[in-house]
C-alpha cells in the first residue's frame, strides 16, 4: 500500500542490478500500488486478480505478467505482503524488482500521494514503462492540473535517461471502474486482458460464459434447495396430520375408557343397592 502512515523513501532510490530482464522471472506477476484512501478498492482488486482461473487457451502464452498460468498470483500489496522490518524501502524496493508488472489504483488521492508517485517511477526505472496499468476507481483523467485529477505525474510522463520525469508523455493503459465508464467488474476484465495480453472482447466473453453457467448452476443449486425445503414441509406437514390423527384416537379411546368405567361404576353402585335389601 502506497500511505503517507509510512516513511518508504526519503529521496529518490538508487537502481542496483539484479531486476530481472525477463518478467516470467519475477516472483510477483503484479504490484498494487495505491493510497490509503482507496485500501477497500485494493483489497478487492487483490482478491479478484489471485483468485481469477485464467482460461486453459491462454495457458503457455507469453503476457506482461511472465509466461500465463492457471492463476494470476502471487500480487503484492505492501500491508499483506510487508515482513517485520526496519527498512520499508528496500523492502518496497525489492518487491518492484521482483514485479512483473505495476498495477495503479488511480484517484484525487493515490495522483497527490508522493508514495505512488515514486513507486511509479521506481518501476519505471527498473522495467521500462510498458508494464505500468491503471485502473481508475474516482476523479477524471482528463483534468490534469486540477484538484480530480487521478493519475499521478509520474503516469502521464516517461522517465528520462537521468531517472527522473521528462517532457515525454507516456502512454497510459488504462480501465475505468468509475459506474459511467467501464464499470466494476467489465474494468476488472479490460484490466486483466491487459496484465495477460489477450483481447479484451475474447475474455469478456468467456467471462460472461462462466457468470452464465454459475448464474446456471446457482439457480439449480437453489431451485434443488427449494425442492428439498418443500419435501421436507410436506414430510412435516404429514406427520404433524399424522400426530393429530394419532392423538384423536387417543382422545376417542380415552373417552371409551371413561364411559366403561362410568358404567362399570353405575353397575357397581346397584349391585350394592341390591345386597343392601337383601
Amino acid at each position: 500500500m502506497s500511505s503517507v502512515t509510512h516513511p518508504m523513501h526519503t529521496r529518490p532510490p538508487m537502481i542496483v542490478g539484479g531486476a530481472a530482464s525477463d518478467p516470467a522471472a519475477r516472483h510477483y506477476r503484479a504490484f498494487i500500488s495505491y493510497s490509503h484512501t482507496d485500501t477497500k478498492w485494493a483489497n478487492w482488486l487483490m482478491r479478484r486478480l489471485e483468485g481469477f482461473r485464467v482460461p486453459v487457451r491462454f495457458h503457455g502464452s507469453k503476457a506482461p505478467t511472465g509466461d500465463v498460468g492457471p492463476r494470476i498470483a502471487p500480487v503484492f500489496r505492501d500491508r499483506d505482503e510487508l515482513p517485520t522490518t526496519s527498512d520499508l524501502g528496500e523492502t518496497i524496493l525489492a518487491a518492484l524488482r521482483e514485479s512483473a508488472t505495476l498495477i495503479v489504483i488511480c484517484s484525487p488521492a493515490s495522483a497527490k500521494s508522493r508514495w505512488v508517485r515514486e513507486e511509479i517511477m521506481t518501476f519505471k526505472r527498473l522495467h521500462g514503462e510498458a508494464g505500468v496499468f491503471a485502473f481508475i476507481v474516482a476523479g477524471e483523467p482528463k483534468a490534469e492540473g486540477t484538484d480530480e485529477d487521478c493519475f499521478s505525474p509520474a503516469l502521464r510522463a516517461a522517465v528520462g535517461p537521468d531517472g527522473q520525469l521528462s517532457s515525454v508523455l507516456a502512454e497510459v493503459v488504462a480501465a475505468d471502474a468509475r459506474p459511467h465508464a467501464d464499470g466494476k467488474e467489465d474494468a476488472f476484465v479490460r484490466l486483466v486482458s491487459g496484465l495477460l495480453g489477450v483481447g479484451f472482447d475474447e475474455l469478456r466473453q468467456r467471462e460472461l460464459q462462466r457468470r452464465h453457467r454459475r448464474m446456471t448452476w446457482i439457480a439449480i443449486g437453489s431451485a434443488a434447495g427449494m425442492a428439498v425445503t418443500l419435501g421436507l414441509a410436506v414430510l412435516a406437514i404429514r406427520a404433524r396430520d399424522a400426530a393429530q390423527r394419532r392423538q384423536e384416537n387417543s382422545e376417542q379411546v380415552m373417552a371409551q375408557m371413561l364411559e366403561d368405567l362410568e358404567s362399570r361404576l353405575k353397575k357397581a353402585d346397584q349391585l350394592e343397592a341390591l345386597d343392601d335389601v337383601s
